[in-house]
């Protein structure tokens, strides 16, 4: 099979699979609260996730060497996928049988199977294309990503009104079943044979060092890294509990709102990994310096939101916010994937995910923490501090970033 069939199989998977995941999330959520009446319980399903996946990031380098990529691939999905069977054919049972915690349990296990099959598919992917293809392969990867989050958030609502979350759910289970098909007819062209004897004398200790280490001996990792950890502390301005606060004392407005500014930075993110998609040879040659000029733009609309009242204005700034936002997504990801060697990409990809959850995690405690204390503007200001800090990080290390490119 050609890697072309193969790249094929893993994006249509995984599309199947990104939209069943978000109306698992959308419906389960609107499950929970109509069974509980509780914005506690139903506020765990973030937290249950979250936890669990920056768990997955310290256990995923265990099952990276002990099993191939494709292997990881269907069977994470494939686990998935009988979990679906499990919670729709119990789910009575789970909201009103006293069968709650377990609910949360089954959804620990979705994370924490998501732990390992990101980074495996984030590694795989420039083992099925070629270099030069990268940047546009990437582009279109998150670009799809995007369009699923938007109609799968919007679809959800939708599917629980007119279906009921029993039928819901078991559309999801169809699409997470699709999703394994798909995952099957992946190859790693990559031969087993040199993957398994590079692993074959490591202790657990050293497989979840190994990315660690690589990451910090590699001035341009390590560099990325750091940016990608101040950044992401900004992050938490973006969850619900702030955007609300700030659409209804800053702006003056509804909770309406509320689903207009997050649908205008999605959507800007779409367009963004359009964009790079596009002009894909022309975002190759210019790697360093867009990653530099994305924290800058940034961080400048992040303080133009902070300081605007008009819900319009708000709009259009969260529209142009999801531009450089995607823009440095997709660099810092090529970046990884070409200066890292296919036996490892995957480590340093699980490295890149816990950095992550870590760092949104205690970004969204403190920026919850700060609007209630400081007011809401002040946050997102602070997080255009972090992004421009990031910016000027980013700037002292010009040199070594205008070396980067699509090959090492």
């Amino acid at each position: 099979m050609s890697r072309t069939a193969s790249f094929r199989f893993l994006w249509i998977g995984q599309t199947a699979a990104n939209l069943g995941d978000v109306l698992y999330v959308v419906v389960i959520i609107a499950m929970i609260y109509g069974a509980t009446g509780s914005a506690m319980l139903t506020a765990l399903v973030p937290i249950v996730t979250m936890s669990t996946q920056l768990i997955g990031g310290f256990t995923a380098p265990l099952l990276i060497d002990r099993f191939r990529l494709t292997v990881l691939l269907w069977s994470t999905q494939l686990g998935k996928t009988l979990l679906f069977v499990l919670l729709t054919l119990n789910l009575d049972l789970f909201l009103h049988g006293g069968w709650l915690p377990l609910l949360y349990v089954l959804m620990a296990l979705f994370s924490w199977l998501d732990s390992a099959a990101n980074p495996a598919r984030n590694a795989i992917v420039p083992r099925l294309v070629d270099p030069s293809r990268l940047v546009k392969v990437n582009g279109l990867l998150a670009s799809t990503d995007q369009t699923v989050q938007l109609a799968g958030w919007a679809l959800g609502g939708v599917l629980f009104v007119a279906l009921g979350g029993t039928l819901s759910l078991w559309l999801c289970f169809v699409l997470h079943a699709a999703a394994a098909l798909m995952m099957f007819g992946v190859r790693d062209p990559l031969p087993a044979e040199e993957q398994a004897a590079d692993a074959s004398n490591k202790s657990g200790l050293e497989s979840v060092k190994e990315g660690w280490v690589f990451v910090w001996r590699s001035p341009l990792l390590r560099l990325v890294i750091v940016m990608d950890a101040l950044e992401v502390l900004a992050e938490g301005v973006w969850i619900g509990a702030v955007v609300m606060v700030f659409v209804q004392e800053a702006l003056g407005q509804g909770a309406q709102w509320f689903g207009f500014l997050n649908a205008g930075y999605m959507a800007g993110m779409l367009l963004g990994g359009m964009l790079v998609t596009a002009f894909s040879k022309w975002v190759e040659a210019r790697m360093g310096l867009l990653l530099i000029l994305g924290s800058i733009i940034y961080a400048l609309l992040n303080v133009g939101f902070a300081l605007n009242s008009t819900p319009w204005l708000a709009l259009g700034i969260c529209l142009l916010m999801g531009l450089p936002h995607q823009l440095k997504a997709v660099v810092q990801q090529t970046l990884f994937q070409t200066q890292v060697e296919a036996r490892l990409l995957p480590k340093v990809f699980s490295v890149k995910l816990t950095v992550f959850y870590t760092g949104f995690a205690l970004s969204s405690l403190m920026m919850s923490l700060l609007t209630d204390a400081v007011g809401v503007r002040f946050v997102y200001l602070l997080a255009a501090a972090l992004v421009g800090v990031a910016a000027v990080v980013a700037t002292s290390q010009w040199k070594l970033l205008k070396k980067a490119s699509v090959s090492p």
